[in-house]
């Protein structure tokens, strides 16, 4: 019988298959060497969206509090050509000397 390798989101499928089946999740997070907060993380995921919901996902933030949005920043314009940027040295523009 040949070994097969399973993928993560299989790992972690299994994972929350034993613990639905009334395996303690201390038990399955020391078997798999991980922490019982990523097995309760995995069981919580799987019981709102399935197995699709047990993929990995981006960590890029979406959202950073300090910044400012958008349709607050002022908009500066340049007299002579009527170009527009947000600002207020516009390194881009045909006039600049860098």
């Amino acid at each position: 019988m040949a070994l097969v390798e399973l993928s993560v989101v299989e790992q972690r499928y299994h994972a929350v298959i034993e613990v639905l089946s009334g395996a303690k999740v201390t038990d399955v997070a020391e078997r798999y060497g991980i922490s019982r907060q990523s097995v309760h993380t995995w069981v919580r995921r799987y019981r709102g969206g399935g197995l699709g919901a047990l993929a990995d996902r981006s960590h890029r933030v979406r959202a950073h509090p300090m910044q400012t949005p958008a349709a607050t920043k002022p908009l500066y314009g340049c007299t002579g050509c009527g170009a527009t940027s947000t600002s207020p040295i516009n390194y881009n523009h045909p006039k600049s000397s860098r």
